[in-house]
């Protein structure tokens, strides 16, 4: 049964070294160059990241293991938020 709310990851080094595994090759985080803006990781936990102009070009969020391991639901969470 999939849970009514999805939790939020854990700020964690763990967390984080797990998302960049992800965001590191992800489209999106490459083409706005998001290792240079805060939060430069783990974006469903710590929100959007501060880049000013972000263009969406493919997500890569459905495939991480904390969106599967803490039922997230949306996609693009470095552009858009939780």
């Amino acid at each position: 049964m999939i849970p009514a709310k999805a939790d939020v990851p854990p700020d964690t080094e763990e967390n984080r070294e797990i998302c960049r595994k992800y965001c590191t090759i992800c489209p999106t985080y490459k083409a706005n160059h998001l290792e240079q803006h805060e939060p430069d990781v783990l974006f469903c936990s710590r929100g959007r990241s501060s880049c000013p102009e972000k263009k969406e070009v493919r997500c890569f969020c459905l495939g991480c293991e904390l969106f599967l391991k803490y039922h997230l639901r949306l996609a693009y969470y470095c552009t858009k938020g939780q």
